[in-house]
């Protein structure tokens, strides 16, 4: 037995020694990184800006491979599917990985089981916003409309499932109101809904719909984050407008195959902090209404599976059924 064990710690040191090595030699060559977004898109955006840094701290190039739709399973399935060697990462969201686990029950994959967490980047508040002409002007008054009048009010989402569309769904449940819902294809097809009166109320990411709000082409009723927006200062959060205990935020973060080394992945999540914690990117993420909100791994995990049971039963409550 003792000879045994110690075979066992012998083989568990060489093992860890290989491992240390191999994080060690890592990265040789260029890395992939999927995205469950599409170039130009928001997950683009927050990327380009601490992209190159990361990219510097390795010494390797990050090239970005595009595959957007399917609710993020296109890029999710290929990602989960390629060697757990630390040359393939996903760049993901809340949509693709904790909303939709609970809407999609026949995937290839598990976005939670066959993926682990590297680190998360940003959180995004949503803004609720209105048509101009909507006879409202505070949250209050958009849900004594919305009794007085059931099944009148049209809202918009930037597709069926998203965190937008659940942002809706969970309002809608606290206020105890009923609304239809428009499903769009993205958000800007989603804002010019309530633009044109398509759809009366929306939520959506901040970046998406700000130029209008500044304009006031809509009105801004309130932020979901749990404090202000200090760009705008006058518009209240969610819970101070009358909804307690709302608060929902979109993140976006970078997962790697299950089985990728511990230490390949703490490489990459640190450069990823290192360029996080740069000044600059505040700023720049501040601009297209983002916030840096850096976790790593094992925390990021921790998020992930938290996040898909708190959706769940706000999916059920959708009616958006599982496929």
């Amino acid at each position: 037995m003792k000879t045994f064990l110690k075979a066992a710690l012998i083989v568990g040191g060489f093992s860890a020694m290989a491992a240390a090595a191999e994080a060690q030699d890592w990265p040789s060559k260029p890395i992939e990184l999927v995205s469950v977004g599409a170039a130009g898109g928001s997950t683009d955006t927050v990327w380009r800006v601490i992209g190159d840094e990361v990219s510097k701290t390795l010494g390797q190039p990050i090239v970005v491979n595009y595959k957007p739709g399917g609710g993020g399973h296109i890029a999710g399935e290929y990602a989960a599917r390629k060697p757990a060697d630390g040359y393939t990462l996903l760049l993901t969201t809340i949509h693709s990985q904790s909303i939709t686990p609970n809407i999609y029950k026949n995937l290839n994959y598990n976005p939670i089981e066959d993926l682990r967490g590297v680190a998360r980047l940003v959180t995004l508040p949503n803004i609720l916003y209105a048509n101009e002409n909507l006879p409202i002007n505070s949250v209050k008054e958009l849900i004594d409309y919305a009794k007085a009048n059931p099944g009148k009010i049209n809202y918009a989402s930037s597709s069926l499932g998203a965190s937008t569309h659940m942002s809706t769904v969970l309002f809608s449940q606290k206020a105890g109101i009923e609304m239809n819902h428009i499903p769009y294809k993205a958000s800007a097809p989603a804002v010019q809904g309530i633009l044109t009166g398509e759809a009366d109320i929306s939520f959506e990411n901040l970046s998406a719909v700000m130029a209008q709000v500044t304009a006031k082409k809509v009105k801004a009723l309130a932020v979901t984050s749990s404090t202000r927006w200090p760009d705008l200062p006058d518009v209240p959060t969610v819970a101070e407008a009358g909804v307690p205990g709302f608060e929902v935020s979109s993140w976006f973060g970078i997962v790697a195959p299950k089985g990728t080394p511990d230490a390949v992945v703490k490489k990459f999540s640190d450069a990823v902090s290192q360029a996080l914690s740069n000044p600059d990117f505040d700023k720049k993420m501040h601009a297209i209404g983002a916030v840096s909100a850096y976790l790593g791994p094992a925390d990021m995990d921790k998020m992930m599976r938290e996040e898909v049971a708190r959706w769940k039963p706000v999916v059920e409550a959708s009616g958006v059924k599982p496929e």
